[in-house]
């Protein structure tokens, strides 16, 4: 290896676990000449494996961790001008290359564990790898791995060799123990949790069965608790967690297969039944439990990890946190639940929500190595082997599914704006688009993008800060005096709150909380700002972090001093404190955290998560969604909540954290965010037009009172709503309405023949418009029920003045507002083309129906008596001649008698009949024997006789 970097600038190492990848290869390569004195950078996924490997290889030198090897980790530092090697966290790598994009004082950058394809492992590598390509060439990168693809990283990186090396694992027996079969299992059941039973009747039966010290994989820190309980061991949550009897509350992943480049494997090739349905054992007195996850203190962590005492074995109750780059000395037997529990980011909600699901088979080959690491072991594997085939190869990279927000702010950070200037960098997977997209929006909203994508003073200052960017905003606008702007003087004010740096406290105390993730015991999160609110103050006078039992730094309280330092460092008042001889420490501490500013800071950090209660435990959020509590709650009854964490249904979110937050600090916060608007809507239930002036923020309507300055056009179209809600007959129609509407659509269902010189060409603007049968385009409007409901403003929009209630519809003028509608050259065509009425042989002029059948068009017709229409030859017709009208033949008492178009053939050979059974029935009309002679009459036969 040592040679192929000389000659090449960047290597793979593809070695299995326990091949001394973390620890050697950084030791064999710090004396490399072509360093020049420069030191090695390795990255860790996980600050407990960071600490075990520089602890680690200072062992192996005889030396105290901070000389020759040293770490940086969150919180912190153990380095010095000797040190040679520097083992950090994948974040601190961000940081000093944003600080230093040449790296000036490093000569190589290893990447550790590059399987697990963390957002910041993907980040740092594109930023190392553009680093070294245009400022340092001779810059050195090492990506090391048990279970990596490695084509396509090696093809990133230049075509780089890669060194593949066996190492020394030891061979390693993999046995399945699937839970026993319970018949149909529930969605969201066994196939999402791991059976915590069956695990701890695992663990009695590897603890009957093999030597040795037990590593259990499970998904987080709560199946970890209910083991412990089936254990039987105590559920003390103190000092005792470091003695190995205990196991507290956090979360994390799990899971496995058999998997290329792992440890030797040698499986049994069937399922291991010797267990059969085994309950969970009590602990025998030799063996002590230990929890192990991310949320615990780092000195629990590193109990958790050391060899027990001769003649004691040890049961390491662990997540993910334990698959890689760990060695627990004294361990040869893992069991494996098959889970993981991992964040995933849902852009239809914009929320990330721990989701459990079954680990890949590259997991499932790391976890299966940590049983080979010292000598042969046992892996039990607690699934059946046939679901290896359908468990996937490699975990899916955290760009794909994370949120991008903290990715988007650090490449704007870097100098590259937007998606384009995003992808331009050497990726291995690169940032979907889509979520991208919505990270910068979010980041844009916060203040920390321009329109442009580019970062902006207050985005620098919110990447100083160890913290998701929704969080660094919320502390920076809570140590800004804008925060508490024209409220200087009100009495509400807590005489504590200092007018510089009105919230910064309670932010630093709620950031570290949600940042650490310190579980509350409730949605409440007030309480558990209470528990911290007196440490800032105390830690900030003191100026380090108060030490914790046993001289250890509590976890919490070192946040906050770190936070509460970095906002002191970047507060605008920092000149002046120091003018006055007061360090910025001492100015951040004349306050005190206030759990009642608890609300303020996280609505300034999630400015879409203001619920507004809209009864019964349900909110609605700025945002536009809708979330709930249970009615039980105490934050149930409260007018408006600020939230913190929600679940990921995008439908109806579940609230996990929130605090409550008045209107007018709403008002305050946001001042540039509200809308005034006035809204004309109509009232269904007074079926009137009700005028009303609302003040929002998003979804939520703040103040809602009657205006008395409705605009003419908002009042139509909300007539026009109440139309569309009752539907068109509650307006006046008439006979001569109605039939204008039926002549005009009868033309529509004609084929036109070719256009008329004086009706204008194609469709009129603002006319409801439809197809003809046959026709791309007809010049005859569309003046269906659907047509003329869905273009009311157009056509009756202008008839509606001074109509503001359903009790004054009658005085709407319809025949003007349709005639308006066609046009006086429509209007003169339609009365040629379809007229109202028609002149018969007798010379009456009928009303020609065109709303036969029923309501339904069936197309006009000619109602007339009989003996009007004698001598008729011709059956009548219209629209030029295109249009044959069926005629009904009326009795003398306007009964229907015959139907026809061709009154020829009915005089010949219909009539005969009507005449033989009508003449007896009305004797006193005419029936002529030849009626297509005869003289049309609207008359009886006495009257047609007599003279003139």
């Amino acid at each position: 290896m040592a040679e192929s970097l000389r000659t090449t600038p960047n290597a793979l190492l593809h070695a299995p676990p326990g091949a001394g990848k973390t620890t050697l290869v950084p030791l064999s390569l710090m004396h490399a000449p072509w360093l020049n004195g420069r030191r090695i950078l390795m990255l860790e996924p996980r600050r407990i494996a960071a600490r075990a490997a520089a602890r680690y290889m200072a062992r192996l030198l005889g030396e105290q961790p901070g000389h020759t090897v040293g770490y940086r980790i969150r919180h912190e530092t153990r380095v010095c001008a000797a040190t040679r090697i520097e083992v950090v966290t994948e974040g601190v790598l961000t940081r000093l290359l944003q600080s230093d994009p040449e790296l000036a004082g490093y000569g190589m950058v290893i990447f550790d564990e590059f399987h697990e394809r963390s957002l910041h492992a993907d980040l740092g590598l594109a930023l190392c790898l553009e680093a070294q390509s245009a400022l340092r060439q001779d810059l050195r990168l090492l990506v090391m791995s048990a279970t990596l693809d490695c084509r396509p990283v090696a093809t990133l990186m230049g075509g780089c060799p890669v060194i593949s090396c066996e190492g020394r694992a030891f061979p390693v027996t993999v046995r399945h123990l699937p839970p026993p079969r319970r018949g149909t299992v529930p969605a969201g059941g066994a196939h999402a949790q791991a059976d915590k039973r069956h695990v701890a009747a695992a663990v009695g039966h590897a603890l009957a069965s093999e030597p040795g010290s037990i590593l259990v994989f499970l998904p987080g820190a709560g199946e970890i608790r209910s083991v412990t309980e089936l254990l039987g061991a105590p559920q003390d949550y103190g000092s005792r967690a470091a003695t190995g009897l205990t196991s507290p509350a956090g979360q994390t992943s799990a899971a496995g297969s058999a998997h290329p480049g792992g440890p030797a494997i040698l499986p049994t090739g069937s399922t291991d039944n010797t267990m059969g349905n085994a309950t969970a054992p009590s602990l025998p007195p030799d063996v002590r439990l230990f929890p192990l996850y991310g949320d615990l203190s780092a000195r629990e962590q590193d109990t958790a990890i050391t060899p027990p005492p001769p003649g004691i074995r040890k049961v390491v109750l662990a997540t993910s946190i334990a698959e890689t780059s760990l060695t627990i000395e004294g361990v040869r037997v893992v069991i494996d639940a098959g889970y993981a529990r991992l964040p995933r980011f849902d852009p239809n909600s914009g929320m990330t929500r721990l989701v459990t699901e079954r680990v890949s088979l590259a997991a499932a080959a790391q976890r299966t190595g940590r049983a080979g690491r010292l000598e042969a072991g046992v892996c039990y594997r607690l699934w059946e082997q046939a679901e290896e085939h359908s468990m996937r190869p490699f975990a899916a990279p955290e760009i794909t599914e994370a949120d991008l927000s903290p990715l988007a702010l650090e490449l704007a950070a870097w100098g590259v704006a937007g998606y384009a200037g995003a992808v331009s960098l050497p990726w291995l997977t690169p940032p979907p688009q889509g979520n991208f997209a919505q990270a910068c929006e979010l980041l844009h909203s916060l203040g920390a993008l321009d329109s442009a994508h580019r970062i902006t003073p207050h985005g620098k200052a919110m990447l100083a800060l160890p913290l998701h960017p929704r969080l660094a905003h919320m502390v920076l606008r809570a140590a800004s005096p804008e925060s508490e702007r024209n409220t200087e003087n009100t009495p509400e004010k807590p005489s504590g709150h200092n007018a510089e740096h009105p919230h910064a406290a309670t932010a630093c105390v709620v950031a570290a909380l949600l940042s650490e993730r310190e579980r509350a015991s409730g949605a409440d999160l007030r309480p558990a700002v209470a528990r911290y609110a007196r440490d800032i103050s105390r830690l900030t006078k003191q100026g380090h972090a108060p030490a914790g039992p046993h001289g250890t730094t509590n976890r919490m309280t070192a946040a906050i001093h770190h936070i509460a330092r970095t906002v002191s460092h970047l507060a605008p008042s920092r000149e002046q404190a120091e003018r006055a001889g007061q360090t910025p420490l001492a100015k951040l501490a004349t306050q005190a955290a206030e759990p009642e500013d608890t609300g303020i800071c996280l609505a300034l950090a999630y400015p879409d998560r203001i619920g507004q209660q809209r009864g019964a435990g349900v909110f609605r959020l700025s945002g536009g969604r809708t979330a709930f509590l249970p009615q039980e709650d105490p934050l149930a009854r409260e007018p408006f909540l600020a939230v913190a964490e929600l679940d990921g249904n995008a439908a109806r979110a579940r609230i996990w954290s929130a605090a409550p937050i008045t209107k007018q600090d709403i008002e305050r916060l946001f001042a540039h965010a509200l809308a005034d608007d006035d809204f004309v809507l109509w009232d269904s239930r007074t079926e009137s037009v009700t005028a009303r002036r609302q003040t929002r923020l998003g979804a939520l309507v703040l103040a809602d009172a009657p205006s008395d300055s409705a605009r003419e056009e908002d009042i139509m179209h909300a007539v026009t709503d109440g139309i569309r809600s009752i539907g068109l007959h509650c307006l006046p129609w008439t006979e001569e309405t109605l039939s204008l509407r039926a002549r005009v659509q009868f033309l529509r269902t004609l084929q036109p023949q070719g256009s008329s010189p004086d009706m204008p060409q194609g469709p009129c603007p603002d006319i409801p418009q439809a197809s003809c049968p046959d026709m791309p385009q007809c010049p005859w409007p569309d003046l269906s029920d659907d047509a003329l409901l869905r273009t009311l403003p157009a056509w009756l929009g202008p008839f509606l003045g001074g109509i503001t209630r359903r009790s004054q519809f009658r005085s709407i003028d319809l025949a003007a507002a349709l005639a308006a509608l066609l046009g006086w050259q429509a209007t003169q065509r339609l009365d040629k083309e379809a007229p109202t009425h028609i002149t018969v042989p007798s010379g009456s002029r009928i009303r020609l129906d065109y709303t036969t059948g029923g309501g339904q068009q069936q197309g006009p017709v000619l109602p007339v008596k009989l003996q009007e229409m004698f001598g008729a030859q011709q059956t009548p017709t219209i629209a030029g001649g295109r249009y044959a009208l069926p005629v009904h033949l009326l009795s003398p008492a306007g009964r229907p008698l015959q139907v026809t178009r061709d009154l020829a053939s009915f005089w010949k050979n219909g009539y005969p009949a009507v005449r033989a059974e009508m003449r007896g029935r009305y004797p006193k009309h005419p029936w002529p024997e030849d009626p297509a002679t005869a003289q049309p009459t609207r008359h009886v036969t006495k009257r047609m006789q007599q003279p003139g």
